[in-house]
């Protein structure tokens, strides 16, 4: 079969070159294809779809089960903050759009609320196990003092040479 190399438009009908098309992938067979609309033509559709939030409902209908509406709704009932530090600024990717990141519990799938890319990514590191986390602020709290690790390993080191001593002591 010859190579392809040039495709016609379905939304424009303009014969391009395939280079001005996205390649993907459309049988079980692992056939390469192209879609049918130009990178131009897709250009204006995403931007109006991401415009007027269809693109966003249709993200968050797939991946957690809410409607834009419902996260407008979550987002007013938070006061437009972070569910959890309580910022306006939802840094990292939603800064650009002012969009906080739909926390949701990733074994029920259940929406919790909306985070800060911070906040968010914090809880992923944690892998939202409660019990890490409570280690994390046990740790905090034994250094909130500004007494170095240097200094704790040194008593404990001072500690064992003590320790030591005596039962040499004891044994002489």
């Amino acid at each position: 079969m010859p190579e392809l190399t040039h495709k016609t438009c379905s939304k424009c009908n303009e014969n391009q070159s395939v280079d001005r098309f996205s390649r993907r992938q459309f049988s079980p067979s692992g056939n390469w294809g192209y879609v049918s609309w130009c990178h131009a033509c897709r250009s204006v559709k995403f931007k109006k779809e991401w415009s007027d939030g269809s693109y966003r409902d249709s993200v968050y209908r797939r991946k957690f089960g809410i409607t834009l509406a419902d996260y407008d709704a979550m987002l007013l009932s938070q006061d437009y903050k972070c569910a959890i530090c309580l910022t306006e600024d939802p840094r990292g990717h939603g800064q650009k759009n002012k969009r906080f990141h739909v926390d949701h519990d990733h074994a029920t799938g259940e929406v919790r609320g909306l985070l800060c890319h911070d906040c968010n990514v914090g809880l992923g590191h944690f892998k939202d196990r409660t019990d890490i986390m409570k280690d994390a602020i046990h740790y905090l709290d034994r250094h909130e003092d500004g007494v170095s690790n240097r200094l704790l390993l040194t008593a404990t080191i001072q500690e064992l040479i003590a320790r030591i001593e005596t039962l040499e002591a004891g044994a002489a």
